[in-house]
């Protein structure tokens, strides 16, 4: 029963009464997780939930405590439920590999969160011996926004425990390419079906700028949406005017456009894009990482006689932006120029060394 499933085939399963000793839900779409929550919680029946449902949250409970609960006999029988809330901090740790953040495969991996702070290897060893052989009287759930795959406990979850995902609109964390226009297709039906259910009707040119803000995150759309029903709320119509109103800008819809738009040399959408990122809170050190790793991983490719130069113009950044040598905005942009340049046309100028 163990392994990756959709949350159709994971709810009827749990109707059937197969019920899996360990799941893992994973995804960004903490609104979608609810109903699978729900029916894991509904396992213990409400006069025994006291007793039998416990919930914990990974970055303020010990490993330890949470294999004693799991290991713990049920009260007068059944099964007892163990939520274990954002379960990233156990899944995306930071240790010792984050210390070599620079040299990572994937920038997108970076900057992670500790693992539950209690300090304890064995605690640690305890739960990963816990997850490979379960309570069967218990049903242990790993609630996370995310995961690093890669990780020994993740791996081990995968193989072990019934993962169902809840990406909203996308069908991974990151929406890229096709799926991000699959995720944008998925945004325009929910925002339709949203609209009828509350009775209201979306002119034609009301729809792009309200997907346009929200980009791939679903719960920006939906907040998004519930302001602007509120705000038209016995109109009967809503309007491009009245999304404007509502909401307003955009969002970066794929973070790895920025590097795209550089490798292909076209500047002014590089530098749309980049303002973008900083204007939805990114950090300037995050995404001078993932121009690091363009210029170390994906120039070599296209223009390698140009990567001295690119390193040389990623090494002048990073010292000016840990030196406070000017705006973190501007020093970005102007190295997103020299970059576009690099991995442009051979007649673009080249880059300036020194």
């Amino acid at each position: 029963m163990a392994g990756t499933t959709s949350e159709r085939d994971a709810l009827a399963a749990l109707r059937a009464g197969a019920v899996a000793p360990v799941y893992l839900l994973l995804g960004d779409d903490e609104v979608g997780k609810g109903p699978m929550v729900g029916s894991l919680e509904a396992l213990v029946e409400p006069d025994l939930r006291p007793f039998n449902l416990e919930r914990f949250y990974a970055n303020e409970v010990s490993l330890a405590k949470v294999v004693s609960a799991a290991r713990t006999l049920p009260m007068l029988g059944g099964r007892r439920v163990i939520l274990l809330l954002r379960s990233e901090a156990v899944l995306k740790p930071k240790g010792r590999a984050s210390q070599a953040a620079d040299d990572a495969e994937d920038p997108r991996d970076q900057g992670t969160v500790s693992l539950a702070d209690d300090g304890a290897a064995a605690a640690a060893a305890e739960f990963e011996a816990y997850l490979a052989a379960p309570s069967p009287e218990a049903c242990l759930v790993l609630i996370a926004g995310d995961a690093n795959r890669a990780g020994r406990l993740a791996k081990l979850l995968l193989r072990q425990a019934v993962v169902v995902e809840f990406w909203g609109l996308k069908t991974d964390r990151e929406a890229r390419g096709r799926d991000a226009a699959a995720a944008r297709e998925a945004a325009h039906r929910l925002v339709r079906q949203r609209a009828a259910e509350a009775g209201l009707r979306l002119e034609a040119d009301a729809v792009e700028p309200l997907i346009d803000h929200a980009g791939t995150d679903i719960a920006a759309l939906r907040g998004d949406l519930e302001r602007l029903f509120a705000f038209c709320a016995g109109r009967g119509a809503i309007t491009e005017e009245d999304v404007r109103a509502v909401v307003g800008g955009a969002t970066l819809v794929d973070s790895w456009d920025l590097t795209r738009r550089i490798e292909r040399g076209e500047t002014a959408q590089a530098l749309a894009q980049l303002r973008l990122a900083l204007d939805g809170g990114a950090s300037p050190y995050m995404i001078l990482g993932q121009l690091g790793y363009f210029v170390r991983a994906t120039l070599p490719r296209s223009a390698a006689a140009r990567v001295p130069a690119a390193v040389d113009a990623v090494f002048r950044t990073d010292l000016a932006l840990k030196t406070s040598g000017g705006d973190p905005q501007v020093l970005l942009e102007r190295l997103v120029v020299e970059l576009c340049g690099a991995a442009g046309a051979g007649t673009a100028r080249p880059l300036r060394r020194g």
